[in-house]
């Protein structure tokens, strides 16, 4: 039977995307003349859909105009600097490898997470790319274990999940699709905790994933 292992993708696959989003908000604060952001605003948002950041960051709610606005700021600045996540393809290579698969459940829109994907090069390896694109904070876990549930139903072929992310709410969503939760924090020693693994890089995915079980 074949492993499904579901990834949040920002913060576990590609790095960089912290320090983008944070000059992005800021080149946006400064064309629509609202305070800038500081990192610790930020972190407290951790996870949120880029439309929630844009409503906080400016007070209202943007149209569709600003959105375009912002993004059009974005996405040169995720070109330079956002790169794929130490031992990224190695981790995803090997799980393809051995035939189990691979998909995306990120919160952000369909667009955007493919074409981060497609910026650190990494689409070759996963089954399906999917957007849960939740503006609410409080129905981020729902939105992305409906979508992790889905795909294992529609299947039909998947002895287990795994669910990878860098949140509490991609813990949620894993507990809630009756995944085994893994929560990346890179740089951490691997320990088990009540439901979930955490874990300081990659590979320690891979030993959970085929030496855990």
């Amino acid at each position: 039977m074949t492993i499904l292992f579901a990834w949040d993708f920002h913060g576990t696959l590609e790095t960089g995307s912290r320090e983008s989003l944070y000059n992005t908000l800021n080149k946006v604060a400064d064309l629509y003349d609202v305070s800038p952001v500081t990192m610790s605003w930020m972190d407290e948002r951790k996870g949120h859909s880029f439309h929630r950041y844009l409503t906080d960051l400016l007070g209202y709610a943007p149209d569709q105009e600003t959105v375009k606005t912002a993004k059009d700021i974005q996405w040169p600045i995720i070109m330079k600097e956002v790169k794929p996540m130490h031992d990224s393809h190695l981790v995803l290579r090997s799980i393809k490898d051995r035939g189990d698969h691979s998909i995306v459940v990120s919160n952000s829109s369909q667009q955007g997470i493919e074409r981060f994907v497609d910026t650190v090069r990494l689409r070759e390896y996963f089954k399906d790319i999917y957007a849960a694109e939740e503006h609410d904070p409080d129905k981020i876990s729902d939105a992305k274990s409906q979508i992790i549930l889905t795909h294992f139903n529609k299947n039909r072929l998947y002895e287990r999940i795994i669910a990878i992310g860098d949140t509490m709410n991609d813990v949620k969503a894993g507990m809630m699709a009756g995944a085994m939760p893994i929560l990346l924090h890179m740089g951490s020693e691997m320990q088990q905790r009540d439901g979930y693994w955490f874990v300081g890089n990659l590979l320690d995915v891979l030993e959970i994933a085929y030496s855990y079980h």
